[in-house]
């Protein structure tokens, strides 16, 4: 009788390390990936007070938050060296999920220094390895998507990406000025298609807001 029960023991030990293997995360930086969609400003003094010797693993983890945070800002790097550095690596890891979150850095950071087309390109990417479900994420891709349409001149197409990020925003709930900035550029976007009610219901969205 007892040597099932050993099996069942050695089994269960097996799938908890093949799950700690997977999950190698440091758990400070995880509480801060989780603050910085709330509060990113916070997450950024965090980090930037950070004095660990992470794993490789962990160090660009903790690269990819830092470089969100700084991006959250009105500030960019004037290259994408550093960027590309996290691009590669989740490229050669297979995380979809934290490449698609590099791609978006990229993809702000080229918009940010004028550069339209590659940003578009890198946003589209972000927008196709990112999970569905995650409200946060889709939101800041619609938004900066939204973005780079009202700059080139298509409203419309820019309104359709601009309604999808107020309506994530909402669906997450958790960040007030995200929710803010996409009703702001949704009421550009109903202005420049000439849709005055529209514009104002935006309007008075925001207010409370602020």
């Amino acid at each position: 009788m007892r040597k099932p029960l050993i099996y069942i023991i050695i089994l269960s030990l097996l799938v908890v390390g093949c799950a700690e293997e997977r999950h190698t995360h440091n758990p400070q930086l995880i509480v801060l990936d989780s603050l910085q969609r709330v509060s990113p400003d916070s997450a950024f003094s965090m980090l930037d007070k950070l004095n660990t010797v992470f794993l490789p693993e962990d160090s660009v983890y903790n690269n990819l938050i830092y470089t969100e945070t700084i991006l959250n800002k009105t500030v960019s790097y004037a290259s994408d060296s550093a960027i590309n550095k996290i691009v590669d690596y989740y490229t050669v890891k297979q995380n979809n999920v934290l490449l698609g979150r590099a791609y978006l850095c990229r993809s702000i950071n080229r918009y940010k220094n004028g550069q339209s087309s590659c940003a578009i390109t890198d946003a589209l990417m972000a927008e196709k390895l990112l999970p569905t479900d995650d409200k946060y994420y889709g939101c800041k891709v619609q938004l900066l998507l939204g973005l780079i349409n009202l700059d080139a001149g298509c409203y419309r197409i820019s309104l359709e990406r601009l309604k999808l990020a107020s309506r994530y925003a909402d669906e997450f709930g958790k960040n007030p000025t995200l929710t803010a900035q996409s009703y702001n550029y949704m009421a550009e976007a109903y202005d420049r298609c000439g849709r005055r009610d529209s514009f104002m219901f935006c309007i008075r969205h925001i207010k409370p807001l602020l």
